[in-house]
């Protein structure tokens, strides 16, 4: 009788919880009407319905996977580790013949923030002069699929969402993330027709780390003096695929070359922005509105195959077709770029919908050239031959 008691207890509590997970997926707390109160660092991400949170796994992302050689103990491991943050357990994998340690553990911080930074910092370090470099990466939760720790970004879980009060200036969104540094974009949502803001922005820094310190920082902030009208909500950006945005695979690059990359990037963009210069101070030679990629000359070019390999761009100010086939090129295989004539828009089409999403994610609302701002999108399907803007469609 007791363990039929117990066993009714134990379902009623796994219920519960199942209850209180879809509240919290939904912004809610229990007991509060609308919107909800602002989450604790520990509920920014919401996890499948019915599943219940391994403590392991609270919060989210705060555990590490470390392979390292067999002659660490578990305190020297956690000693390392504690730099970077509160370590709360240090769990050994051990041989279940002999009990020994195989090399391999779990350490599990107090804050996604932290075991981030340790990652970041540790993963392909040597810590003593006997032993090889270490292997660190974020442990995949029980249950869970192995591509759960990769979100599609890089690096992973580096782009946040965020929602606040519609009239907040995209000046002081930015100002509010970009205090944590390591700031690559923040892209504040408008409405297409009036221009006014929605209240959501997605925010993308370069570290992990900082993504996630800003996001406790600000959830944390909010919690103890809310922003006047709507606070501050802010959660790891859902994958691409979840939300239907094509967005290219991201093979993460070996750390020896994110450096490179970027000086090489920087590089190019000051030369473009050179030529740029040139270009506006002096009336275009050709003055053509059209370019085709000569290597494709004489193949007919389908603005709906393969879909959303074409993308929507306006100017602020006209720069010549020549200096935008050259900066759409570095984004893939362009197969052309169209102005329309009188007017600073058109649009790019290449070869794959990856490079249209690369080239929208990295140029929108960006300075191309000298006063020059680019709004850059995923166009709309050609429908009959003729593009027709949304906001004139039937």
């Amino acid at each position: 009788q007791k363990a039929c008691t117990r066993a009714a207890n134990s379902r009623h509590t796994q219920n519960t919880d199942q209850t209180f997970q879809i509240m919290r997926v939904r912004g809610m707390m229990p007991g509060m009407p609308g919107v909800g109160a602002p989450f604790p660092p520990h509920m920014i991400i919401a996890e499948p319905l019915g599943q219940v949170t391994s403590p392991d796994d609270d919060p989210p992302h705060s555990r590490l996977f470390v392979s390292c050689p067999a002659h660490y103990t578990k305190d020297f491991i956690q000693q390392q580790f504690s730099h970077y943050g509160n370590v709360q357990s240090v769990k050994i994998i051990t041989d279940k013949t002999t009990r020994e340690f195989k090399g391999s553990c779990f350490v599990k911080f107090d804050k996604a923030s932290s075991a981030a930074t340790a990652k970041e910092n540790l993963d392909g370090a040597q810590l003593d002069p006997e032993g090889g470099p270490i292997k660190v990466s974020y442990a995949v939760p029980r249950g869970a699929p192995r591509t759960t720790t990769d979100d599609g970004d890089f690096p992973p879980r580096s782009r946040l969402f965020a929602t606040f009060l519609k009239t907040t200036p995209e000046e002081v969104v930015t100002q509010r993330f970009g205090q944590f540094g390591d700031l690559e974009y923040v892209k504040v949502l408008t409405l297409p027709r009036t221009g006014e803001g929605r209240g959501i922005a997605y925010v993308k820094y370069s570290k992990t780390s900082t993504a996630m310190r800003a996001m406790e920082d600000i959830t944390e902030q909010e919690q103890l003096s809310p922003t006047p009208g709507q606070p501050f909500r802010v959660k790891i950006a859902e994958p691409a695929h979840a939300s239907g945005t094509i967005r290219p695979p991201t093979a993460p690059p070996p750390i020896q070359q994110i450096h490179q990359m970027q000086q090489m990037q920087q590089l190019q963009h000051m030369q473009l922005l050179a030529q740029a210069q040139h270009h506006i101070h002096q009336p275009a030679q050709s003055g053509l509105h059209m370019w085709k990629n000569p290597a494709i000359a004489n193949q007919r070019i389908d603005n709906n195959h393969p879909p959303g390999s074409r993308v929507w761009l306006s100017l602020s100010k006209k720069l010549p077709i020549e200096y935008l086939q050259q900066l759409f090129s570095r984004y893939g295989f362009l197969e052309s770029i169209y102005l329309m004539k009188g007017r600073n828009c058109g649009y790019a089409k290449y070869n794959s919908a990856a490079f249209a999403a690369s080239a929208a994610a990295a140029l929108n609302m960006m300075e191309v050239s000298d006063g020059v701002i680019a709004k850059v999108a995923i166009a709309n399907p050609q429908i009959e031959g003729v593009t027709v803007p949304a906001n004139k469609r039937q």
